[in-house]
């Protein structure tokens, strides 16, 4: 044992001092032993010395053991201290180790002296290794912590069984959670198991080389995430990035990509269609003199009237897409009244019956414009797609529910085919291919109702015709008069 042991010794008689020395030579520790006799150069030792192990007399001309025991714990706690005296007394012996000391040793009896010394010194550098460990960990764990903390991106740390040892705020805040040390990554996302997140984690410690991870999790909405997995001795550690608006923004890209090429494939076919037919009627009435004038205008008429109509949806489609919010207060129910009479032209109005059946001073807060291409669109579905010869039944109810308005359209026409559903929304989609429609409106309907963060579903589960749920919220912190109820009938 190489490590120099540094001992003060508190004792005025020179005898003593150097018959305590002799002992000590024989430790198998490297001592170094200086005598101090006075409490000025106690307290100075105290404060320069690098110091192992003090012996002290009990009684010192100036001074006493006792005190310099005071002193010595004022200053420190651990310092091992050892009285060495020729008359303490078992009383003084007692009060003595009730105040600090490690150990008392009568002079008589010096052969426990090095054996004490040693004991104290060997538990004395093991408390103190221990000590400084602790410190390095105590550091080091707050490096840790406070560098995890600085991360901005969800990052936790798991060890070799996967269970967690740490979790920074982002994670907290982000997936909401409590109390997860010590539970399993499969426990606490159940989805990671059959998504593979799990067998990915375990081979990056298998292989102790690091992957990159991307999984999801459910809250109120799914979320996606990014990241990568690092092993480390102690298991591991994973650091994510929420890309969920990143995502969103790909898939919206790639679904206005889609419509983008059916919206030139129906170009080509939609808008050249009809001008075809009205070419071609027009070289056969040059070529056919006795051809019958009335019936192939008409048929003109009709061809230019598909052609016009699928120009002004494309036309609609465009303002709507490129349109800001425009927002005002406006009543529903005298906005869905405007809108039905606008529709009294129309083929086929006679035979629909429209019941606006609302609260007449409900207002909404929102894009007037918006809400007139939405509810133009539903109505005019429920004229065209009527059944023949049968009355088609229509009902417009609203419900308040705090800062949002839930519509439903309700009809007894046609109805949707259970096979076409999920497609409906879709641009030029036609559920019925001898429709005369274009194929545009519910596709402006659903990207008008995007424009004022609104939404509108398909009811499954009616089977009269076809009803419709229109979502619709107040776009201000405005309170809403609760409204009494009229009924509208055309």
């Amino acid at each position: 044992m190489n490590d120099q042991v540094t001992i003060l010794c508190l004792e005025d008689d020179e005898m003593d001092y150097s018959l305590i020395t002799h002992i000590l030579d024989q430790s198998e520790f490297n001592l170094s032993c200086s005598r101090i006799q006075t409490e000025e150069e106690f307290r100075h030792a105290l404060q320069h010395d690098q110091l192992d192990l003090i012996l002290s007399d009990h009684n010192l001309p100036a001074f006493s053991g006792l005190k310099a025991l005071r002193i010595l714990r004022e200053y420190d706690t651990q310092l091992p201290f050892i009285i060495v005296s020729g008359s303490i007394g078992e009383e003084n012996a007692v009060n003595a180790m009730r105040q600090g000391a490690n150990d008392y040793i009568l002079k008589d009896n010096l052969k426990r002296l090095l054996p004490a010394v040693e004991r104290e010194i060997s538990e004395y550098k093991s408390k103190k290794i221990q000590r400084e460990n602790r410190k390095k960990l105590i550091i080091s764990e707050l490096k840790y912590s406070t560098l995890a903390e600085s991360i901005q991106e969800v990052f936790f740390a798991f060890d070799h069984d996967l269970k967690l040892t740490y979790w920074n705020k982002t994670a907290k805040s982000i997936f909401q959670m409590d109390n997860v040390l010590g539970r399993h990554i499969h426990e606490i996302f159940t989805e990671w198991g059959h998504n593979g997140a799990v067998s990915v984690i375990r081979e990056a410690l298998d292989t102790n080389t690091s992957r990159p991870l991307t999984l999801n999790h459910h809250l109120k909405n799914k979320e996606f995430f990014r990241g990568k997995i690092y092993p480390c001795v102690d298991g591991g550690t994973i650091i994510l990035r929420n890309v969920t608006q990143e995502k969103q923004q790909k898939d919206e890209l790639l679904k206005l990509n889609n419509e983008l090429e059916t919206l030139l494939y129906r170009i080509s076919h939609d808008l050249r269609g009809p001008v075809a037919s009205v070419q071609g009627l027009l070289n056969l009435s040059e070529h056919d003199p006795d051809y019958e004038h009335k019936t192939f205008i008409g048929m003109m008429k009709f061809n230019m009237s598909r052609l016009d109509q699928t120009l002004f949806n494309l036309l609609n489609i465009t303002k709507i897409k490129s349109k800001s919010q425009d927002l005002d207060q406006f009543n529903v129910y005298k906005k869905l009244q405007e809108i039905t009479q606008s529709l009294v032209f129309l083929k086929g109005y006679e035979n629909v019956k429209i019941k606006i059946d609302i609260d007449k001073n409900i207002e909404l807060y929102s894009d007037p414009a918006i809400f007139d291409s939405v509810w133009q669109n539903l109505l005019e579905n429920t004229i065209k797609y009527q059944k023949e010869g049968q009355v088609n039944n229509v009902t417009v109810r609203v419900e308040k529910q705090d800062t949002m308005l839930t519509f439903s359209i309700s009809d007894t026409g046609q109805g949707i085919r259970r096979d076409v559903r999920e497609r409906i929304f879709d641009m030029f989609f036609r559920g019925n291919e001898g429709s005369c429609g274009s194929g545009l409106g519910l596709y402006i309907v659903r990207s008008a109702l995007g424009k004022v963060d609104g939404t509108i579903e398909l009811d499954h589960r009616y089977t009269k015709g076809a009803r419709f749920r229109v979502h619709m919220p107040q776009l201000s912190t405005k309170k809403m008069e609760v409204p009494k109820r009229l009924i509208y009938d055309h």
